[in-house]
């Protein structure tokens, strides 16, 4: 559009806002929002709306109204008060737009509105709360949305915005926190790439999450149809076109795209929260993040994510790609490298994480921060509550390319599984009876030191193959490293509980051959001779060499 016809688009706009009511000139332009809730007490929670507001419509206004309802129950239309206001545009730092430089500056700018407030449910009508948030209107000029590529009028409801959170409150002492986000809902993004986009999601209760891509709406019931403007067919699930490459990871939110044609995208991520109630995941909230891709043309290379490697001590290195679920496990410390780089001449990256506080007892320190190739790593050893739990974290890499920096997120998963610490072996596996045996306890290499002050109490007991206490024969059952002489086949069972709270249990056998003991000699004891008289006894005494026991042999 020409500066003449900008002009002349812009007169036409005021005069028409001379003429119409104030209800009718619908010129906010609304391109993100999420819409959360936090715990305070029962029946009480604080609301927190997020809204982006594209810099070429009005202002927003100092409120904003959130409406609670639930069948059969009293409706409370709650008045937010805005707490924060800043400049949310993707661009170079110092990089004027037109929220800073209006009118004439030719780059886009958005706008962050936070509003905050509490609403008081009540304790009496309890079950499924939904609170909303409407307005209007959606910008103009969006791709795969039918309508929203015109400017706003009151005949046109399809552009108007609305977006809401869900609230289970029929559990009792559920206290619920909602999922919050922290990524940008307006990423630009370069054409004819494949995009790496996380909405960034945390969750104050751990609770598991579920990520869907859904329609964009104007109410409840609304849906806004997709179209196939600009040559493309479009849908929820496809926002970019059916026939282009479109992947939601539905346990991390990682949303990889490849846009092929440049302009303006709505995306609508749902997620979902679920916690086990009654040994069953259990629905008990959700909330929306509506977002707003605009695809451009760029004339530089985006950074890249090498493959991930992981460390622990004693053992080799492995190399896996990002999308590959990491297992380790409890107690053991782990070190995860991840390594970005760029290709465009002069660029440097910037790395950031959210580790810190999705990964419990984790450290991330970078390596190269500032430089073409960036390198984070994460150390961790996760403690023995946490096995069989699933954590995610994202990490960001952003380049300087002005005005628009390319970048990419992305998700990361790892699973804690229980912890193994140590091995027992014994220097002979098939013993004769009373041979000495040599019982070693070997710490595997990954894990805690086997000393004193590893571990806060270690313990042997010995067993039968069938799994009755029997006498160990230890020459000292306190040591790691004790000597044995059994008498028959034993198990041999060694249980440590670290600093850590880790148990661990390892066991050997030793198997006992069946040696017979030999006869040297049989004394007949008689008081004269060898002739006895009937009804007369004596005694006879048997000499027997070899290991104790029990022998049995007929008389003859």
């Amino acid at each position: 559009m020409n500066k003449l016809l900008l002009s002349f688009s812009l007169f036409m706009l005021l005069v028409v806002g001379m003429v119409l009511p104030p209800q009718e000139a619908k010129a906010s332009h609304y391109v993100g929002s999420d819409l959360t809730f936090a715990y305070i007490s029962p029946g009480k929670y604080l609301l927190r709306l997020k809204v982006y507001r594209d810099c070429g419509g009005i202002t927003f206004g100092n409120t904003a109204q959130v409406t609670a309802t639930m069948p059969g129950c009293t409706t409370f239309v709650q008045n937010l008060t805005q707490q924060y206001l800043d400049e949310a545009s993707e661009v170079c730092p110092g990089q004027l737009t037109e929220c800073t430089s209006p009118p004439d500056n030719t780059i886009p700018g958005i706008q962050i509105y936070e509003y905050s407030g509490f609403v008081n449910l009540g304790t009496a009508c309890v079950g499924n709360w939904n609170f909303s948030f409407s307005g209007n209107a959606r910008n103009g000029g969006i791709l795969n949305l039918l309508n929203a590529n015109t400017v706003p009028t009151s005949s046109n409801s399809e552009v108007d915005w609305y977006t809401d959170a869900y609230l289970n409150t029929s559990i009792p002492n559920l206290n619920n926190n909602s999922p919050i986000f922290s990524s940008s809902p307006v990423p630009y993004v370069c054409l004819n790439d494949t995009v790496q986009y996380n909405p960034q999601v945390t969750d104050p209760d751990n609770d598991s999450l579920v990520y869907t891509l859904v329609s964009a709406r104007t109410g409840a019931n609304n849906i806004i149809t997709y179209t196939n403007n600009g040559g493309g067919v479009y849908t929820a699930q496809k926002p970019f076109g059916i026939n282009n490459y479109t992947v939601l990871d539905p346990q991390t939110g990682q949303f990889n795209f490849k846009p092929t044609i440049s302009g303006t995208y709505v995306v609508v991520i749902k997620v979902e929260e679920f916690r086990t109630i009654n040994g069953a995941p259990t629905l008990i909230g959700f909330v929306h993040r509506d977002v707003q891709v605009q695809v451009i043309v760029c004339n530089s290379t985006p950074p890249v994510l090498s493959n991930l490697q992981i460390q622990s001590p004693g053992l080799p290195t492995i190399t896996f790609p990002p999308n590959v679920v990491q297992e380790v496990e409890a107690c053991v410390e782990y070190c995860i490298k991840i390594p970005a780089t760029t290709a465009q001449p002069g660029a440097v990256l910037t790395m950031t994480t959210n580790a810190a506080n999705e990964i419990p007892n984790s450290v991330f320190t970078l390596t190269g921060q500032g430089t073409p190739n960036v390198s984070g790593l994460l150390c961790f050893q996760a403690n023995p509550e946490l096995a069989g739990q699933t954590f995610s974290f994202t990490v960001k890499v952003t380049d300087d390319v002005c005005p628009f920096p390319n970048k990419f997120v992305r998700a990361f998963t790892i699973k804690v599984n229980k912890a193994t610490g140590f091995d027992v072996t014994a220097s002979e596996d098939t013993i004769c009876v009373l041979t000495p045996v040599q019982l070693t306890t070997v710490a595997r290499p990954n894990t805690v030191a086997l000393t004193d002050t590893a571990y806060t109490s270690l313990a042997w007991t010995a067993t039968t193959l069938a799994g009755q206490p029997v006498q160990g024969f230890f020459n000292d059952p306190n040591s790691l490293n004790p000597i044995v002489s059994p008498r028959s086949s034993t198990r041999y069972t060694l249980t440590g509980n670290t600093i850590y709270g880790c148990e661990d249990v390892s066991s050997v056998i030793v198997i006992v051959k069946g040696v017979q003991p030999t006869i040297q000699s049989i004394v007949l004891n008689t008081p004269t001779d060898s002739v006895l008289c009937v009804d007369q006894t004596t005694t006879l005494t048997t000499t027997v060499s070899g290991p104790i026991g029990i022998l049995n042999t007929p008389w003859t």
